[in-house]
């Protein structure tokens, strides 16, 4: 449970609008990744409360050292049981002890737990919308219809992608107005840095970096191709950007995506990208002008791509350059808080939200 160390040092003597922030949990995510960057650059006005589901995973220790100790909502298994609504009304407590006046879910899990708590209390619900694989073959009818009428339900849905909120209104029956786009944002600081180590030239590797349960299989299909000199599996790894600045291009070849956080920080370091056409990918990617988009699934269009940028190092360049610039106009960590400060107030009935100027999609 959580210790409430939270409760002394920022509720007692703050006039600042208290927004308690859930996610599942502090795994190394994209969803998480941004959890902790949404707590890091916290609009002026607001203050943040955490609240999680497990107590567990290695962005954890980022929170707290931030001086925020979350409080916990275990649920056990299914969320089709009674603890379900023992959590609900203990989210409910906190809200109502704390003075909580927005609860701004993450994903699927809290989008419901944190719906259901913000109206027993009567205060606002955000919820967040940050992919769209929901849209794939395996999730079960019941996920799709839960994910639906959160959305619906909510006082405010936040996408990270203009193309996620096309879905939420076209698909779901979201109201166009209660719909917002705040984008990702990703720290350059570190980026700067680690961008001056010398490049990697001569002979190319491609490096995989994440995990996933097709590992097993990429393991067994390299070896059969007789690329094991040639591809790398990294695993989990946290100096992704150290390991982008030895890059020469970015790949990302996934069938469904928001406003992808590894294409930003790619685009960050300099990298021309080969990127899907799918979800918030040409949001970010300009055909011929930062990289290259491809249908998912085309190997052959990839690989025609990979060849374009590797042949032509000087066009290459320029493209990272412009990819850069497109991250330092449109994408840092200040816009995505000025969005959320924005959000906010919107969700308190201020002022609407403007809408962030579109990327225009390649």
């Amino acid at each position: 449970m959580g210790t409430g160390m939270h409760t002394v040092s920022k509720t007692m003597f703050s006039t600042e609008v208290p927004v308690l922030h859930l996610v599942s949990r502090f795994w190394i995510g994209g969803a998480e990744r941004q959890f902790v960057e949404r707590l890091r650059r916290h609009p002026p006005g607001f203050r943040a409360v955490v609240g999680c589901l497990e107590v567990s995973g290695p962005l954890l220790e980022p929170v707290r050292r931030m001086g925020y100790e979350p409080e916990v909502f275990p649920l056990k298994g299914s969320m089709l049981q009674a603890n379900t609504a023992v959590q609900i009304a203990r989210m409910a407590a906190l809200i109502r002890a704390e003075g909580i006046r927005i609860v701004h879910a993450t994903d699927f899990n809290t989008n419901l737990l944190g719906l259901a708590a913000a109206r027993v209390a009567r205060v606002k619900a955000i919820v967040s919308r940050l992919d769209l694989g929901h849209l794939r073959a395996g999730f079960s009818t019941w996920h799709r219809k839960a994910e639906m009428m959160s959305s619906r339900l909510a006082d405010l849905v936040v996408a990270n992608a203009e193309a996620v909120r096309e879905v939420c209104i076209r698909e779901e029956g979201v109201r166009p107005e209660n719909c917002v786009v705040v984008r990702n944002g990703i720290d350059l600081t570190l980026v700067e840095a680690v961008a001056r180590l010398p490049p990697e030239l001569h002979q190319v590797r491609f490096l995989c970096a994440g995990e996933g349960p097709e590992g097993e299989y990429l393991t067994d299909r390299i070896a059969q191709l007789g690329l094991g000199e040639r591809v790398f599996l990294l695993g989990h790894r946290l100096d992704v950007p150290a390991i982008l600045a030895r890059c020469q291009a970015a790949c990302l070849c996934s069938s469904a995506e928001g406003l992808s956080n590894a294409l930003m920080e790619a685009m960050a370091s300099r990298l021309p990208i080969v990127a899907t056409r799918v979800g918030g990918n040409p949001e970010l990617v300009r055909e011929g002008e930062n990289g290259f988009l491809i249908p998912y699934g085309d190997a052959q269009a990839l690989a025609e791509a990979l060849r374009a940028l590797l042949s032509a190092p000087e066009q290459a360049r320029e493209m990272g350059l412009r990819g850069r610039r497109r991250v330092e106009s449109a994408l840092s960590m200040e816009k995505m808080a000025e969005g959320h400060g924005a959000l906010y107030r919107r969700a308190l009935g201020g002022a609407p939200v403007v809408r962030e100027p579109q990327l225009r999609a390649a």
